[in-house]
């Protein structure tokens, strides 16, 4: 089967009848998709056969759907990030080479860095800093401009999990370390290691100043430490890149709340389109007024939770992750 990749743009109070961006990629392999912290690119990264066997393809698609590049590269990435840009950072192993290769925004290549030696178990781009995550607990930060170390910091918690999120600039990392911790680290040295209830999962999004990390089971948790908790222990929580609301996803409705340190407040609820059930994967907009669903069903549904009102669905046969670009 072909393997097509789309991008729609839905503009209230439906999908256009016809994508931005359709490209069929033939037996290329789809890897995933990505969206920057800020919600202004999306990445998608696929994986090729035949001539471009051992080769990585990139495609950047800009916030308003159209598409802003696609490259193949001779490397066989293992890990990547997109940034608010059209940057996108690859580590990549070929043959018994490892690289941190950083693209422009235009899909040539900006700079590598040799990777050999390091564990390097996840990545994330800001404007100004790549992050990279490694195994025994440190974290480093290099300059967007021309790949240079800009510092290392051991933040004591090993081993190092995923997921793994940055701030907008890179500036702040977030992942997660050992027993249930959140982890956030800034490029100037500054860590903290906050750890929730056993049994707690791993981060599941950040906010563009990674200010609050969403966790899954229903954590929110605060850079400077503050954690609330919404809903139930079986609940997850997507908090909204501005970091003012964040949306819980549970029988049969989505919850979105007002959030601060001091609690929340709950704005509206929604329930799901006819027909519908579960959550494979979830997506909120940039001030939460929009909300992507892929169901138990592998519709792609799209909620508008000001209006508490569903809108429009597209059926997604790969049932891959939805991600958002979205102005309000």
């Amino acid at each position: 089967m072909a393997l097509i990749v789309k991008s729609f743009l839905f503009e209230d109070s439906s999908f256009r009848d016809t994508p931005e961006v359709v490209n069929d990629e033939g037996t290329r392999y789809f890897c995933d998709q990505i969206r920057s912290p800020m919600q202004k690119k999306i990445a998608v990264i696929m994986k090729g056969t035949g001539d471009e066997e051992g080769k990585t393809i990139v495609k950047v698609i800009r916030e308003l759907g159209s598409e802003q590049y696609e490259v193949v590269i001779d490397k066989d990435a293992k890990k990547w990030s997109v940034n608010d840009y059209g940057e996108v950072l690859l580590y990549t192993e070929h043959n018994s080479t490892k690289e941190l290769v950083l693209l422009t925004a235009s899909g040539e290549i900006k700079w590598t860095v040799d990777a050999s030696g390091l564990d390097i178990k996840g990545v994330a781009l800001g404007t100004s800093y790549a992050v990279v995550f490694l195994g025994d607990g440190k974290v480093r930060f290099h300059s967007t401009a021309d790949g240079s170390l800009a510092s290392e910091v051991d933040t004591g918690a090993s081993p190092i999990m995923g997921s793994f999120f940055c701030s907008h600039d890179g500036y702040w990392g977030v992942c997660a370390g050992p027993g249930f911790a959140t982890i956030f680290v800034s490029k100037d040295g500054e860590y903290h290691n906050y750890f929730i209830e056993y049994g707690r999962a791993q981060p599941l999004t950040t906010d563009a100043y990674a200010s609050v990390v969403g966790s899954s089971k229903g954590y929110i948790i605060y850079r400077t430490g503050e954690q609330i908790e919404i809903g139930s222990s079986d609940d997850r929580v997507w908090v909204a890149p501005s970091g003012d609301v964040a949306m819980l996803v549970r029988s049969g409705q989505i919850e979105l709340y007002s959030i601060s340190k001091s609690g929340y407040t709950l704005i509206s609820t929604t329930p799901f389109a006819e027909g519908q059930s579960g959550c494979i994967w979830a997506d909120i907009s940039f001030y939460g007024k929009y909300a992507l669903i892929l169901h138990d069903t592998n519709d792609l549904c799209v909620y508008n939770l000001e209006e508490e009102a569903y809108k429009d669905k597209l059926h997604n046969p790969l049932g891959s992750r939805p991600v958002m670009t979205c102005a309000d």
